[in-house]
């Protein structure tokens, strides 16, 4: 049996669990591959939550979604994951994958 790498293997175990439509958390956003990959894989009608507590991984996450123009779907908040439920709208709570 061949083994995937942690990085594709990770892929292939959020791409079983998301998709198209839903709305999802990428609790550290670093330089914004993830975020990226997430706001590809959730689609238009998807959404991605993003925190980081680094102003430069903001900005840097943000520039890369827009060169790739889906910043529409992805909301970016410069403070940790533990404010995740404060910075979430309510409506949105019980459908985060």
């Amino acid at each position: 049996m061949k083994i995937e790498k942690i990085l594709p293997f990770s892929h292939t175990l959020i791409k079983k669990a998301a998709g198209a439509g839903d709305i999802v958390v990428d609790a550290t956003v670093g330089n914004g591959n993830d975020t990226l990959f997430l706001a590809e894989l959730t689609g238009p009608n998807g959404m991605v939550f993003g925190f980081d507590i680094q102003k430069e991984a903001i900005e840097r996450t943000k520039e890369k979604l827009m060169k790739n123009g889906i910043c529409d779907r992805v909301a970016l908040f410069n403070c940790g994951h533990e404010h995740i439920k404060n910075r979430i709208p309510t409506h949105f709570h019980r459908k985060i994958k």
